[in-house]
């Protein structure tokens, strides 16, 4: 009885994603080479056992989940917004907090208030960007 991974390349992009990575950042954490992962995510090449154990570890889910479940239906690896929205978010916040690191006209009794404020920045960056 042979296995069919139907659902592998779908979900491989799908808990790539979910991480916010890149296909070259697969490299690192498991040896993958971009155009290696590019071919599993597009069904042209199929991981090796080894290699579908080592992703299915990386990413914290069964076996069954990665090869079986469509997981672009699973509401925990769904993305609540769509990417497009994220970068965008992130853009406004980048350049709200370079336009008021540009203002020197701040009196130094304002500084520490300017420095709270970019931290609070910084922080809704990183919560945008973790969504």
């Amino acid at each position: 009885m042979k296995v069919t991974l139907n659902n592998l390349p779908g979900n491989l992009r799908v808990l790539r994603k979910s991480k916010k990575l890149q296909q070259e950042d697969m490299m690192e954490p498991l040896g993958i080479s971009r155009a290696t992962w590019s071919n599993y995510e597009l069904g042209k090449t199929e991981p090796q056992i080894q290699t579908l154990l080592d992703i299915a570890g990386f990413f914290e889910v069964s076996m069954d989940d990665l090869l079986k479940n469509n997981l672009s239906e699973h509401p925990q690896w769904a993305q609540k917004k769509p990417v497009r929205y994220q970068q965008q978010k992130r853009k406004k916040g980048l350049q709200l907090e370079e336009n008021i690191a540009k203002d020197a006209n701040f009196a130094a009794g304002q500084e520490e208030l300017l420095q709270q404020i970019l931290e609070e920045l910084r922080a809704i960056r990183k919560n945008i960007s973790q969504q």
